[in-house]
């Protein structure tokens, strides 16, 4: 693995990720996203919420998030209470008790591998149903969806430096980057990089970074969106030559995995 995956171990505080808040955005606007969360972390058992990735609402009491943000050091799933889940609002800094959900069950992608963040993805179920719109899981049919060239959006409130640096942001961010080509991304991660389970978007300036780990990658379906792929990781945030890279949902075997489970 790259040195981002070395990066991110720190930005999750739990395994890795590739980031936090997202670099170049701009302020997403109130209820823009309502199937986007915050996922606060407490790794250690303590009572302290030290780490934080993002992620999506699939169901009323389903959140889909990237393993590497569920599990500890030993590569096993964190328990259910290490949890919070934060939805419908953009600012996380003291979000009301209505918006917060903790979860009673938490499984990670058996596939998944943390030296080669292969199958990156986790289910988280919420202990009470969320009143907020879940967001549409691509079909493994839906291949126009993830095609090069095709604009994505990306949010999050991880940090917003080039190369991972700085604070994370209180305040959700937006941007939109372009889904790049297999061969593209496998000249900047080499071997790396896995077409079968991932999917790069990249425009130089724009990315997800240390914080926006299990986020969404998202592309335009009718009057909103679909979820084509979970923050994963990278060299940097926004470094040139290198994409951003996410879990591909489009691929058989993660979104079977995903499908079977809400």
């Amino acid at each position: 693995m790259t040195a981002a995956a070395a990066a991110v171990l720190v930005a999750a505080g739990v395994s890795a990720a590739h980031g936090a808040d997202i670099v170049g955005g701009d302020p997403a606007g109130p209820g823009e996203y309502p199937a986007h969360g915050a996922l606060f972390i407490d790794a250690n058992g303590n009572g302290t919420y030290e780490g934080l990735c993002g992620g999506s609402l699939v169901g009323s009491r389903y959140f889909l998030t990237a393993a590497h943000c569920a599990v500890d050091n030993q590569e096993d799933t964190l328990p259910a209470s290490s949890f919070l889940v934060v939805l419908g609002v953009t600012n996380i800094a003291d979000p009301p008790a209505a918006n917060r959900f903790t979860v009673s069950a938490a499984e990670s992608n058996a596939g998944f591998d943390p030296f080669t963040f292969r199958n990156d993805s986790a289910m988280l179920r919420l202990s009470q149903a969320a009143p907020s719109t879940p967001l549409r899981v691509i079909r493994t049919d839906e291949t126009l969806k993830w095609a090069p060239g095709t604009t994505a959006r990306i949010v999050g409130w991880g940090t917003t430096s080039p190369g991972g640096g700085g604070p994370t942001s209180d305040d959700l961010l937006e941007a939109d980057v372009p889904i790049v080509s297999d061969a593209f991304c496998g000249l900047a991660y080499d071997t790396d990089f896995d077409a079968a389970t991932m999917v790069c978007a990249y425009d130089g300036e724009h990315d997800t970074c240390q914080g926006d780990s299990g986020g969404p990658l998202m592309v335009p379906d009718g009057a909103g969106f679909v979820l084509v792929g979970i923050t994963s990781w990278g060299f940097g945030c926004a470094d040139l030559g290198f994409p951003g890279v996410y879990t591909r949902l489009g691929a058989p075997g993660v979104n079977a995995w995903v499908m079977a489970r809400f």
